[in-house]
């Protein structure tokens, strides 16, 4: 079980004063104080850290099934899916971008991934710790003639995805988007939700003894 308390990731890079997690879930890097023994520290392995304390930590399968770290000495890779998106109005902004829903934005100052791959499809690339602005990982290869086929229920919405992209009227009230049809299926976007709650009004209550007055 998570300790809220605590701090999560994949290890990239340590120093006397801080220690770097990136969070696959929140696709964030984490600093971290260095308050441990550094023999504990082994790049490339998934933690959860508070003060003093630092453990390996167990990594989600869905983590494990979408990105895979790795250390050579003091560099850090890692392998996982990316896509860009499709060469659609209104994407413009998006155009050359390249996006991985366990690490962020990809920088590719190769253009290797648009060389390789068409907009809107998945695959393997392989990238090097090395964080700048505000992407942390940059591709240095591609997988070749290979493209991944993965549920559309697994995948995250990706931010060019309508869900982000899609203009709202500013004049519209948030009741214009509930859906009163109880029994409707969600959608395959909407399936990314993990939670939800489903609240009934004017329902007769059996137990309810009114006072009397």
């Amino acid at each position: 079980m998570s300790n809220p308390n605590a701090t999560y990731g994949f290890l990239c890079e340590f120093d006397s004063r801080h220690i770097y997690l990136f969070d696959w879930l929140r696709r964030h890097l984490h600093t971290v104080r260095n308050t441990y023994n550094p023999r504990e520290l082994v790049l490339g392995r998934c933690y959860s850290a508070r003060h003093m304390v630092i453990k390996e930590h167990t990594v989600e399968e869905k983590c494990r099934k979408n990105v895979k770290f790795y250390a050579n000495g003091s560099d850090v890779t890692a392998k996982t899916i990316a896509t860009m998106p499709n060469n659609l109005p209104g994407l413009e902004k998006f155009q050359g971008k390249v996006w991985s829903q366990c690490l962020g934005f990809l920088r590719d100052p190769k253009n290797k991934f648009a060389e390789t791959m068409c907009g809107g499809e998945l695959g393997w690339v392989t990238v090097k710790y090395a964080p700048d602005g505000d992407s942390v990982f940059e591709i240095i290869d591609v997988a070749q003639d290979f493209t991944v086929n993965i549920p559309k229920e697994e995948l995250l919405p990706s931010p060019w995805s309508p869900e982000y992209t899609e203009w709202v009227p500013r004049h519209y009230h948030p009741s214009t988007f509930v859906v009163h049809d109880k029994h409707r299926v969600l959608s395959q976007q909407q399936r990314f939700v993990k939670h939800s709650v489903c609240i009934e009004t004017n329902i007769f209550n059996p137990a309810f003894v009114p006072q009397n007055t």
